[in-house]
């Protein structure tokens, strides 16, 4: 994704598609940009004035913010569940490698806990112990372990 363009460029540039004294094809093509990003920060400054319906820049600044939150803290629930299912250790992450590599707990310090060839991550999330989910799991470890 390229860097975004300061805001008085965009500014500047939709001031003059606003004016309308040349096509906004033309405009963007002497600006660099793309006829299309051109529409697109037109259609944002009219949502953004209120003379269009629809969320202002800010309001979308704020919605990926609360996003990005949510995901942090759903994660963060998720890693303090699997390891109040447990009193006997911490929560680590399970990575498998390739064919054959088996895979290894890493402890919440990054230390490599156990490593186990023989089992696959998803045997090992058949005896109970182990959510799986995207190819990675949270497995409660022995404090003790290592």
């Amino acid at each position: 994704m390229p860097a975004p363009h300061p805001p008085e460029f965009r500014q500047r540039a939709v001031e003059l598609a606003r004016l309308r004294e040349r096509p906004i094809r033309e405009i963007a093509s002497s600006l660099g940009i793309s006829e299309s990003c051109l529409r697109n920060w037109v259609a944002q400054a009219d949502v953004d004035t209120g003379a269009k319906p629809g969320l202002s820049s800010d309001e979308r600044a704020e919605l990926a913010a609360l996003r990005r939150d949510k995901r942090r803290l759903e994660l963060e629930n998720e890693t303090s569940h699997a390891a109040g299912r447990s009193s006997r250790g911490a929560v680590g992450m399970v990575g498998r490698g390739g064919e054959g590599d088996g895979f290894v707990v890493v402890g919440a310090g990054g230390e490599a806990v156990v490593q186990a060839a023989e089992e696959s991550v998803e045997q090992v999330a058949l005896r109970g112990d182990v959510p799986v989910a995207g190819g990675f799991a949270a497995v409660i470890v022995g404090a003790g372990s290592g």
